[in-house]
């Protein structure tokens, strides 16, 4: 996937990054793909000149933002088909959803800034906002406290990883660096995942 992706990046550059970032939220891309590994990608382009790291976190944080705000109108408009199918895709992105609207209840207004912190949640964060009560001005500064505080975490761990995957590999070989990433990518998932499900409740899926 990794090297997909930067093939890409080569022909599209930073379009592809806000692209990615758009569409987590706006489309519920990032039920499937999230917009990590392209930061990941874009940050190794970024760190050779290909462009600079200024350009990187604003095409993160503006691509965040923007999908964010229509997936809020989406749910404002009702326009939620994805949850109300059979699918094993739409079953997942009911039970996101209702992790999503637990979250909203126990910390109202804070709780969209906190859901960017959560894996998958956050994807639905703004469509399940946007279908409440909630304000979109409202929203939209918790909102952009949640996505600088992601934006800031997801640079700084790609940059990290980065820098990592290049002293490994002159220190160890490629092969063992990629063992070593890929244990420690395996090991940081599983905490997350841990961390998010004590986080968040699971409550019962939204009704159709």
């Amino acid at each position: 996937m990794l090297a997909w992706i930067a093939e890409i990046v080569t022909q599209y550059g930073l379009w592809l990054v806000v692209a990615m970032t758009f569409s987590e939220t706006a489309l519920i891309v990032g039920l499937v793909v999230p917009a990590e590994p392209t930061i990941i990608v874009a940050m190794a382009f970024a760190l050779q000149g290909s462009f600079p790291l200024w350009a990187l976190t604003a095409a993160t944080v503006v691509g965040a933002l923007l999908g964010d705000s229509v997936g809020f109108w989406i749910g404002r408009t009702g326009r939620r088909r994805l949850l109300r199918g059979p699918d094993r895709l739409e079953r997942a992105g009911r039970k996101q959803a209702g992790r999503a609207r637990a979250l909203l209840k126990k910390h109202p207004g804070l709780a969209i800034s906190m859901s960017r912190l959560v894996p998958f949640v956050r994807t639905l964060m703004p469509l399940v906002a946007g279908s409440t009560k909630i304000t979109y001005g409202r929203f939209l500064l918790f909102d952009v406290l949640g996505v600088i505080g992601w934006g800031v975490g997801v640079l700084g761990t790609a940059y990290i990883a980065n820098v990592g995957w290049g002293w490994a590999s002159r220190r160890f070989g490629v092969g063992i660096a990629v063992v070593l990433v890929l244990g420690l990518l395996l090991l940081g998932w599983e905490l997350r995942r841990r961390l998010a499900q004590r986080a968040v409740p699971d409550p019962e899926a939204l009704a159709p």
